[in-house]
C-alpha cells in the first residue's frame, strides 16, 4: 500500500490524498509552512509537517552542505589547521600586547 498524505489548508479544510512527489511540490511552490498540518494516509493523527521530512528535506539541504557531509575526515590534515590557526593567534595577540606595552611606556620616557 502506498503512502498518501492529506494536508489542512489555512481555512482547516482537509486537502488531499496527494502522492509524495505533489506534496514535494506543493512544498517547493511555498503552499506549506513548517506549521502546516499533515496526516499520513487519511488517519485522523495529524502532525506538523516538521515531522514528515521526506516531504522537505531535499529542498533543505544545500548542495555545499551535501558535498561537506560526504567529504572524508582527515585527522591529521585537521590537527595540522588546528595548529597553524593557533600559531597566528598567538603571534596576533603577541604583536597587540607589544604594541599595547609600547603605547604605555612612551609617555613614561618622554617625561
Amino acid at each position: 500500500m502506498d503512502n498518501k498524505y492529506y494536508y489542512l489548508d489555512g481555512y482547516g479544510n482537509v486537502q488531499g490524498p496527494f502522492w509524495l512527489s505533489v506534496m514535494r511540490n506543493l512544498w517547493n511552490s511555498g503552499r506549506f509552512t513548517m506549521s502546516t498540518e499533515v496526516s499520513l494516509n487519511g488517519t485522523e493523527h495529524w502532525q506538523r509537517i516538521e515531522f514528515h521530512p521526506e516531504i522537505f528535506e531535499n529542498f533543505v539541504k544545500m548542495p555545499t552542505l551535501n558535498r561537506i557531509t560526504r567529504a572524508k575526515s582527515d585527522p591529521t590534515r585537521l590537527i595540522v589547521w588546528t595548529a597553524v590557526l593557533f600559531l597566528a593567534y598567538a603571534a596576533y595577540l603577541l604583536v597587540n600586547m607589544a604594541r599595547d606595552m609600547e603605547k604605555k611606556q612612551a609617555p613614561a620616557l618622554q617625561k
